[in-house]
């Protein structure tokens, strides 16, 4: 349901306002949350709870869903001989809604998609599931939602739980949130105005 993808990000910008000045690097993201992250949150909350409560509500029929590989991108596919592309990660695997399938494949942050890339990767795809029409207004109204969960995703990094990973400094990983936080800014600028 719309409320179900509501309620995952929710989760993750909740858990952010729990990260501690730590550092001189923790406190330049904590201001990143409350400065941007958490005003986006609520301007993309605020425009998708404009939509009847039963509207969100609604279940996705399971015959409208599809197997979301979640962190699927060029990074995770290997192409064969005859030119096919195989996946090879189903770590985060769910039986989930195609948009959310669609929009996390033209938005990984190690995989960015050009918005040219972008359009015509969806205009080619999103025909080929059942219900076209209301696959292409979801993918619309949650991109901005899906942009933000991977700036969330992006600043894990920042809990002290998480060991810390060389090939992602915690720099790169506020650039990579304020990336895709630009990106959900710049989708709502065009497509919900």
């Amino acid at each position: 349901s719309i409320q179900g993808h509501l309620g995952s990000v929710s989760k993750r910008v909740e858990r952010l306002n729990q990260i501690q000045p730590d550092s001189e690097i923790h406190v330049k993201a904590i201001r990143f949350i409350e400065s941007a992250l958490n005003p986006l949150w609520k301007t993309i909350k605020a425009h998708i709870e404009k939509i009847s409560s039963a509207d969100r509500q609604f279940i996705l029929p399971v015959s409208e869903r599809c197997l979301s590989p979640s962190d699927f991108g060029f990074h995770n596919a290997l192409r064969q001989s005859e030119g096919s592309l195989r996946y090879v990660d189903f770590e985060y695997a769910g039986w989930d809604d195609p948009a959310k399938t669609l929009i996390d494949f033209t938005n990984q942050p190690d995989r960015v998609l050009p918005d040219n890339l972008s359009a015509l990767f969806l205009e080619k795809t999103i025909g080929l599931f059942p219900n076209p029409e209301s696959l292409h207004q979801r993918v619309n109204l949650l991109t901005p939602l899906y942009q933000l969960k991977w700036a969330c995703i992006c600043l894990n990094a920042f809990f002290p739980n998480r060991p810390p990973d060389p090939s992602r400094p915690l720099a790169n990983q506020l650039a990579r949130a304020n990336l895709m936080a630009s990106r959900a800014i710049n989708e709502i600028a065009k497509t919900h105005c």
